[in-house]
């Protein structure tokens, strides 16, 4: 039809937000589509922005007219996602570098990802975010922020992992190490 394909997607993508992992990213690398991820610092709270005393009831879905209130009413703002950050920090300072270049580093490791979409306001804040280009992170680093940020299992996972769906595959019999034929 002489249509132009797609080459690019431009999704939420993070160690906050990571549900996009299921299916999203499986297809972008099936159609050899580019992925342009923004809000690669979950919203600030990879940075430490934001701590345990910015937590509260308030924080609903309603319109929010500051920045935290945006954060909170899409519903990054909650205990996981500062969790999550606690580790980013944690190797951040391993690694003597800041917190924004683990978190876009982190990005970058999905061969899918091309290039992260950051919102700096500053040249200070640019300047350190292109400074993940720079950043290596170890297996081990990388298996520790993967632990801390893991998404919930979806169909069919979560429901072949549950204790029913397995005694309807394995029955109840338990063997003791040994494959008996």
């Amino acid at each position: 039809r002489g249509w132009s394909p797609l080459v690019a997607l431009q999704i939420e993508y993070s160690l906050v937000e990571r549900t996009v992992e299921h299916e999203l990213l499986p297809m972008a690398q099936a159609m050899g589509l580019g992925v342009l991820p923004w809000s690669p610092l979950g919203g600030g709270i990879l940075t430490g922005k934001y701590t345990h005393a910015d937590l509260s009831d308030e924080n609903s879905a309603d319109v929010a007219s500051s920045r935290k209130g945006v954060i909170a009413s899409i519903g990054h703002l909650n205990e996981r996602s500062l969790a999550i950050a606690t580790v980013v920090g944690e190797v951040a300072e391993e690694l003597g570098v800041t917190r924004s270049q683990v978190a876009i580093a982190w990005t970058l490791v999905n061969p899918a990802v091309v290039s992260p979409i950051i919102g700096a306001r500053t040249v200070a804040q640019a300047e350190d975010n292109l400074g993940a280009l720079e950043i290596v992170l170890s297996e081990a680093h990388l298996a520790r922020l993967d632990e801390a940020s893991a998404p919930a299992p979806i169909f069919p996972a979560r429901f072949i992992g549950r204790p029913m769906a397995q005694q309807l595959i394995f029955g109840t019999t338990t063997l003791r190490g040994e494959i008996r034929r």
